[in-house]
């Protein structure tokens, strides 16, 4: 299983959960079935896989807050990253204590560890232009420029993409002349971007990360 493959994350997350989901289930059939004993997982493999069960959670969360369509989720980009590099940030202190439960783990799956975050500095790196992700988080009224200011941010960000956002205001908006059109929505009448099913376009699974 290659955990250091973005694109693998949800699949072997789901994969994960639902054997972990099915153990009893699974244990039953092999101990019915003597011919297939060598499959049987053993405790301690059985605790591997929880482990890393938790592991791949925040990333197949991001990734599929990321991939969805069904609303618009530019500003999340940026957060998104925070929190992939934060749990990252995280394994890494746990590799470290050997005091902690997870640590006998960490080992084995380390360089998985490096080259996920190989993968996401890549990936981090296209965000740099255009300059639409930092506008997009400095716009929205949750964040502003608090995003910035986090200890996990360079020296001097706050200022770099406060200045990016209003230059790129002036350079293109600024002189622009906006002329009153008429709307053909009506009182009371939705427009489309209301009509996604507040239960199918829920984050809270996002949010909680």
């Amino acid at each position: 299983m290659e955990i250091d493959c973005p694109t693998r994350w949800p699949s072997a997350y789901n994969m994960l959960d639902r054997a972990i989901y099915l153990q009893p289930a699974i244990n039953s059939f092999i101990d019915n079935h003597p011919e297939h004993q060598d499959l049987k997982l053993t405790p301690i493999e059985w605790e591997q896989a929880k482990f890393l069960r938790d592991l791949l959670h925040p990333f197949k969360a991001c990734n599929g807050r990321i991939e969805a369509t069904s609303r618009p989720g530019i500003d999340k980009v940026f957060p998104t990253y925070e929190v992939l590099f934060n749990e990252l940030d995280r394994l890494s202190e746990v590799l470290e204590d050997p005091t902690h439960d997870d640590h006998k783990w960490m080992n084995a799956i380390y360089p998985a560890i490096i080259e996920m975050k190989l993968k996401l500095k890549r990936y981090y790196g296209k965000t740099e232009h255009p300059s639409v992700y930092g506008n997009c988080i400095i716009l929205n009224p949750k964040w502003k420029l608090a995003l910035f200011r986090q200890d996990s941010w360079e020296e001097g960000s706050v200022d770099k993409y406060r200045d990016q956002c209003c230059r790129a205001y002036m350079e293109d908006y600024h002189t622009y002349d906006v002329q009153p059109t008429r709307t053909s929505f009506s009182i009371g009448m939705k427009r489309p971007w209301e009509s996604i099913d507040e239960e199918e376009d829920s984050d809270i699974e996002y949010e909680n990360l």
